[in-house]
């Protein structure tokens, strides 16, 4: 079934084309408001289409050039005594029902949304008119975890989406890298901070709490209602981010036990469980076999299977584990090399024997 959103474009975005919508559009229509100084476009999507996929599509067709594109998104105005709120970009359509037929949504930069105004609003357009002023001082107190001071500063209407002038991080991204963040997160976020408000190098708090290893902080995010399976500018998960980095397996298991997807590519066609394996992460390979991870995956670039890695990387614990659950080490890459004949090239003598050794009657006993 088909259902009709109207998107609300922001000033600068208000660029009409002659190009038809492609892939996810099925039906495109240009509108003028009645004074003609606002136009509309009327677009039709399925209901399960990826809000990700809705956000990117307008971008494109609208040919946006935004600095920090990511941070803008799909919001809902409020509607019928319901606030409004930005949809979540790793949720389908239909997971958001409207009002009426014809669902109107905004596309907008990621701010505040203040429940409750302050009675006087003038107040609360200082504060953040001065926010350029305050920066160092407002990421400095979340960088101690002074929740008092944050709290105070959050109640008088600052807005904590924003980034570092010096290192692009943000509030929320400082604090998922602290030792003990639930605390400040939770103000953070009560303060209107969003789970999904992005560093400057593209990263979500979920991303930068996995690639610092924290697992505290990642709890609270999913706990949150954060995905998994946001996305960085690269397309890489958090999860990725786990088998990239030293970090606990816990991470990992955590992101996985929240169905965080598997599979995900980097630009040399490279999944998780050859990261796993190239950096001998044992922990984490068992996590993603346990989870459905494919053992004889081939990486688009070179055809090298988790095994090839295992070879000429000399992770010889990751290499057993991959035979002993069943890995062919009869593929060969796209060189014609068999993981056994890596392995010798490697110079790795330990792993090259236990590929070649390694009995099929060993596998899963």
């Amino acid at each position: 079934m088909e259902v009709t959103r109207t998107l609300t474009l922001p000033r600068l975005a208000q660029r009409l084309l002659k190009l038809p919508f492609r892939q996810l559009v099925q039906r495109f229509v240009t509108k003028y408001q009645a004074n003609g100084s606002v136009p509309k476009r009327v677009y039709s999507f399925l209901q399960s289409d990826m809000i990700s996929d809705i956000k990117l599509s307008v971008a494109t067709d609208l040919r946006l050039e935004f600095r920090d594109i990511l941070n803008y998104g799909l919001f809902l105005p409020p509607a019928n005594g319901k606030a409004g709120k930005f949809l979540q970009e790793e949720r389908q359509l239909r997971d958001y029902p409207f009002s009426c037929s014809v669902g109107h949504l905004e596309f907008k930069y990621k701010q505040r949304i203040y429940r409750n105004l302050p009675a006087n609003i003038n107040k609360l357009r200082k504060i953040n008119s001065k926010v350029k002023a305050t920066l160092k001082k407002f990421l400095g107190l979340v960088h101690c975890c002074d929740l008092e001071k944050v709290t105070k500063l959050l109640e008088k209407g600052i807005d904590p989406n924003f980034q570092s002038r010096d290192d692009g991080e943000t509030p929320l991204t400082v604090a998922v890298q602290l030792p003990k963040p639930k605390s400040i997160i939770m103000v953070l976020v009560a303060g209107g901070a969003h789970l999904d408000y992005r560093a400057a190098d593209s990263s979500t708090p979920l991303h930068k709490a996995a690639i610092s290893g924290n697992y505290e902080a990642i709890k609270v995010l999913l706990d949150l209602g954060q995905s998994p399976n946001t996305r960085d500018s690269k397309g890489l998960t958090p999860l990725y981010q786990c088998m990239l980095n030293d970090t606990s397996a816990m991470c990992a298991e955590r992101l996985l036990f929240d169905r965080s997807m598997i599979g995900v590519t980097d630009g040399a066609g490279m999944e998780e469980i050859h990261q796993a394996c190239r950096f001998g992460r044992v922990q984490h390979l068992e996590q993603l076999i346990a989870y459905g991870a494919n053992i004889n995956s081939q990486t688009t670039f070179n055809g090298n299977t988790p095994l090839h890695f295992c070879a000429y990387n000399g992770q010889e614990s990751c290499a057993r584990l991959l035979l002993f659950r069943g890995a062919n080490r009869t593929l060969k890459n796209r060189a014609g090399h068999t993981a056994h004949q890596e392995a010798v090239l490697a110079n790795h003598v330990a792993t090259a024997t236990l590929i070649r050794d390694f009995q099929s009657k060993d596998v899963g006993n």
